[in-house]
């Protein structure tokens, strides 16, 4: 387990001990953006590939992730909504994730 100011790491690893390939983030509770959980692929300690996350109101967004933004096909559900958006690309709300400091 890596831990960070925004939470905790838990998964694969790169050489020099950064998130790459799967793994969980579990954020600390405290983000601005809301975020609670981010379970998928991992490159350059960015969210990249395929993967889930879920926010504290219970919205979540499970698809792709390019550099630590939605991106490509993917399905955002909304709970103030009751909906979903199925997207194709990062038209709709770009999520800045997982830039993580190094600690």
């Amino acid at each position: 387990m890596i831990r960070y100011p925004e939470g905790r790491y838990e998964g694969e690893v790169n050489e020099q001990g950064e998130p790459e390939g799967m793994g969980v983030l579990e954020f600390a509770g405290n983000d601005d953006h809301e975020r609670m959980i981010y379970e998928g692929e991992f490159r350059a300690k960015k969210a990249h590939g395929k993967g889930l996350m879920k926010w504290r109101e219970g919205d979540k967004y499970d698809g792709e992730w390019a550099e630590g933004l939605r991106h490509g096909q993917g399905t955002y559900y909304s709970k103030a909504s009751t909906g979903r958006d199925a997207s194709r690309n990062q038209i709709n709300i770009l999520v800045r994730i997982l830039v993580l400091s190094n600690a």
